[in-house]
């Protein structure tokens, strides 16, 4: 150590090189790996979610338009939610999911669970207006099952969304204590 610096510069100092020593020698720091778990700060990470969350929704709609509405959606919808949601940093860490305690757990799946089963029988119920009650048939028909889908999939965005924003708050007001 030189006389000019103070211990605290000497020490940055040496952080720094043992940090691009790790890096050169492709070695995984603790300070890369958890750069890794921040989703919201690295652009690459926001990319990837990104990019993840819509090849689910085109693939979505790729096979909607191939095979006609398939059940899979209903689980499908909510994952490309979350890959959204991390990449637009509402999700900003990974690691929060450790202080998610037992009972938000048990509240998301509620959600979850409930939300799917309203999407499930206002599509049955869709399904049941256009095809006995009303007889649509053609492109009259099909139009109007893409629109109750899509109509169908708001109670999931308000339910789901909300429990996930509420639980989201809590965890930031933990984190701030």
């Amino acid at each position: 150590m030189e006389n000019s610096e103070k211990p605290s510069e000497a020490m940055f100092k040496e952080n720094e090189t043992s940090k691009n020593n790790l890096q050169t020698y492709g070695c995984v720091s603790r300070t890369s790996r958890d750069a890794f778990l921040l989703t919201g700060d690295d652009g690459v990470h926001k990319r990837l979610f990104n990019l993840i969350g819509w090849i689910l929704l085109l693939g979505m709609l790729a096979s909607w338009i191939r095979f006609g509405f398939l059940d899979f959606y209903l689980i499908a919808l909510p994952a490309t939610y979350v890959c959204f949601s991390i990449s637009n940093g509402r999700i900003k860490r990974l690691k929060k999911i450790k202080g998610i305690s037992i009972q938000q757990v048990i509240l998301i799946l509620f959600a979850f669970i409930a939300s799917v089963g309203i999407v499930f029988g206002l599509i049955q119920l869709a399904n049941y207006l256009i095809n006995d009650l009303f007889q649509l048939t053609g492109w009259v028909k099909t139009l109007s099952q893409w629109t109750a889908v899509i109509l169908s999939l708001y109670p999931v965005k308000f339910t789901f969304a909300y429990v996930v924003y509420k639980v989201n708050n809590d965890l930031n007001a933990k984190s701030m204590r």
